[in-house]
């Protein structure tokens, strides 16, 4: 067994030393943020059933949500970890950032643009005339479930989509109360409903 040092202190005698030394402006600029997210999130959970009539902060949704938009900062954040630890610093991550968003609406906005960069993809709305169904669908993705390549596609109404969110907003603004949740319809096409 190793001999203590007479010197070393216990963890708690180490502790007790640390709060006398620390004033409040230490404290405040080394966990000032942290401070900052747990009044941020107090705030929230508090402000959130008056608002909104319930709970809606504190739900695993609504969690989820946050922790996939501050994913991407996470990302960004565990690289640059990695190069600033290792002497270096990158100022690109932004840009690439941008430029990555850039290239996700472009092939959002037209998938011939996204193949001529080189981008495959299956996406955008051209409606065929044969149903309604398939008038919503994309035609690449019924194509592939035609062939077997897919078990299956949604089929999204747009003009629904956009009808809820203006009836929503509408009341937002008359100070009308709003579901939290809005579900537009949508059609599943499988093999067994395809249209011909």
């Amino acid at each position: 067994m190793i001999a203590k040092r007479k010197n070393e202190q216990s963890p708690l005698a180490r502790l007790k030393e640390w709060s006398q030394s620390m004033t409040v402006a230490d404290f405040v600029a080394r966990y000032g943020v942290v401070l900052v997210l747990i009044v941020l999130v107090i705030l929230m959970t508090i402000l959130s059933p008056i608002i909104r009539g319930q709970q809606l902060f504190l739900t695993d949704r609504n969690l989820l949500q946050v922790a996939l938009q501050a994913s991407i900062n996470a990302i960004i954040a565990i690289g640059m970890t990695f190069v600033i630890t290792s002497g270096g610093i990158d100022l690109s991550v932004g840009s690439i950032v941008a430029l990555a968003g850039v290239l996700a609406a472009m092939a959002m906005r037209d998938r011939f643009a996204a193949e001529r960069y080189g981008i495959e993809i299956v996406t955008g709305s051209t409606p065929t005339e044969d149903a309604a169904a398939e008038q919503l669908a994309i035609p690449e993705a019924l194509a592939a479930v035609r062939e077997g390549r897919l078990a299956g596609t949604v089929a999204q109404f747009p003009d629904e989509m956009a009808y809820l969110a203006i009836e929503a907003l509408i009341k937002v603004i008359e100070g009308r109360p709003v579901a939290p949740f809005i579900e537009s319809p949508v059609v599943v096409i499988t093999q067994d409903n395809l249209p011909e």
